[in-house]
């Protein structure tokens, strides 16, 4: 919460949580919402294997390490139509932009 209270109120970080007890059951359950089923409509929406990157770091030789990659990871899908599309970035408005670094903040 701190963080995030120094952070620039533009940035796409200050608007993220992870959520509570009333955001993830009550209050979905006051509006009759099947958290379950959101959550599986973002996944398959959302979820975009072709945009993650994986990063190996073994002692074994480099086309061992490929073979086990394709191997293990090689058949996972593209993902849904809206994956396909240009990827958007979150660079600007910078978080933490130097006027909102550099704060001495006191917690209670």
């Amino acid at each position: 919460s701190v963080l995030h209270s120094l952070a620039n109120p533009e940035a796409p970080v200050t608007h993220f949580r992870t959520g509570n007890l009333e955001t993830l059951s009550r209050r979905p359950q006051r509006q009759e919402v099947d958290t379950v089923e959101a959550l599986r409509v973002w996944y398959r929406k959302h979820y975009c294997p072709n945009r993650m990157r994986l990063v190996t770091y073994s002692p074994e030789s480099l086309e061992h390490q490929i073979e086990k990659v394709q191997h293990f990871f090689g058949d996972i899908p593209t993902g849904s139509e809206a994956c396909q599309g240009p990827v958007r970035s979150h660079a600007k408005p910078v978080a933490w932009p130097p006027e909102r670094l550099g704060k001495w903040v006191t917690i209670l």
